[in-house]
């Protein structure tokens, strides 16, 4: 229960929650008797392991971390640094934004009700960054491991469209113009048997383009990039080791 409320504090971080709030999220429904002072419990443990961490007062209790504490918060840090910026740096500042999870939120958690929406929103959010950082290697030029890691992510996530539009356009930079359009044929497969609907006018004119092998989808200018592979680290809420 104490690493949850950390979970609950830390995805919210540097906002406040009240105490019966607090209760609730824990406690769904029906609290113990002894829910509050379980909590105040709770909270000194955390203050023990981080101390300065956590602020309470008449409206509740408050973590607060900067973004080089948090890895939920340097996750949102790394993106706005990554979305300024081109070629290899935006290569390595999405890397590093994804170097920060290693399965899914809270791993090893059950997540309250309370903050389902929040963790969620980070799952999804972590999907767009990964399409984001494939896109942003397609751009930077040579890449050895692109098409490979796009294949292995549409295998895990084969319903979602940009990941197939990315292969199909470094398969056919790659001079793989077959490949790239049995890969859509694969996508309309899929669509249609899961979902009965069709690829997205986006993927359509991708497809006819390189069918007409349109020049404007050459590669970019050629710039060496050795594997961009992030390294790996695990995903926490707060990276200050916490036992329960």
């Amino acid at each position: 229960m104490g690493r949850q409320l950390l979970g609950v504090l830390a995805l919210r971080a540097n906002t406040t929650l009240a105490t019966d709030w607090l209760v609730d999220a824990l406690w769904p429904g029906s609290p113990p008797r002894s829910a509050e002072s379980n909590l105040r419990s709770y909270l000194a443990d955390i203050r023990r392991v981080l101390p300065g961490w956590l602020t309470s007062g008449p409206n509740g209790h408050v973590l607060r971390a900067a973004a080089d504490q948090l890895d939920v918060l340097a996750f949102g840090r790394e993106i706005e640094l990554a979305r300024g910026l081109t070629g290899a740096a935006a290569v390595a500042a999405y890397g590093r934004a994804l170097a920060l999870w290693r399965g899914p939120v809270l791993a090893g958690l059950s997540i309250p009700e309370a903050v389902r929406i929040e963790a969620q929103v980070l799952e999804d959010r972590r999907l767009d960054v990964t399409e984001d950082w494939c896109a942003a290697r397609l751009e930077a030029g040579d890449d050895p491991d692109l098409i490979s890691d796009l294949q292995a992510l549409v295998e895990r996530t084969p319903l979602r469209e940009r990941r197939w539009q990315l292969l199909m356009l470094a398969q056919y930079r790659s001079g793989r113009q077959a490949d790239a359009l049995a890969g859509f044929r694969r996508l309309q497969g899929i669509l249609d048997d899961e979902l009965g609907v069709a690829p997205s006018p986006q993927t359509i004119d991708l497809q006819r383009r390189i069918q007409q092998r349109d020049p404007a989808l050459s590669r970019p200018a050629r710039r060496l990039l050795v594997s961009c592979r992030p390294p790996v680290h695990t995903w926490s809420a707060a990276r200050a080791h916490w036992t329960s």
